[in-house]
C-alpha cells in the first residue's frame, strides 16, 4: 500500500494523496479525524490483501489451466501415436494376408 501524505490546498485546507512508498510516513492529522483515517487505512489494506490474494489465486488458476491443457494434449498425442501404429499393424497384416493368397494362387495354377 502507498503512504499517505499531507498536502495543504490554496485556503490552507490539509489534503490527503498519495505518494511512493518510503521507510517514513509523516501524517498531519487532526485528532479528531485519526480514528477515522485509521478505518480508513485498515479499509486499503484490507482490499489491498484481497486484491493480492485474488492475484495469487487467480495465477494458481491459470497454472492449473495449463497443466490440465497439457495432459489433455500429451494423452490425445498418445492417443494419435497408438492409432498410427494400429493403422500401420493393419497395414502390414493385408499385406501379408495378400501375399499368401497371391503364393496360393499361383501353386493352384501351377
Amino acid at each position: 500500500m502507498t503512504p499517505l501524505q499531507t498536502l495543504k490546498n490554496r485556503a490552507g485546507k490539509v489534503l490527503l494523496g498519495h505518494k511512493e512508498p518510503s521507510t517514513e510516513i509523516n501524517l498531519h492529522i487532526p485528532s479528531q479525524f485519526s480514528g477515522l483515517v485509521m478505518k480508513l487505512v485498515e479499509k486499503l489494506q484490507v482490499a489491498e490483501n484481497t486484491k493480492r490474494e485474488v492475484e495469487e489465486k487467480n495465477m494458481e488458476d491459470a497454472e492449473r489451466i495449463r497443466k490440465k491443457k497439457e495432459e489433455e494434449r500429451a494423452l490425445c498425442e498418445e492417443r494419435a501415436r497408438k492409432e498410427e501404429e494400429r493403422i500401420k499393424e493393419d497395414e502390414e497384416r493385408r499385406n501379408r494376408e495378400g501375399l499368401h493368397k497371391a503364393q496360393t494362387m499361383k501353386k493352384k495354377k501351377e
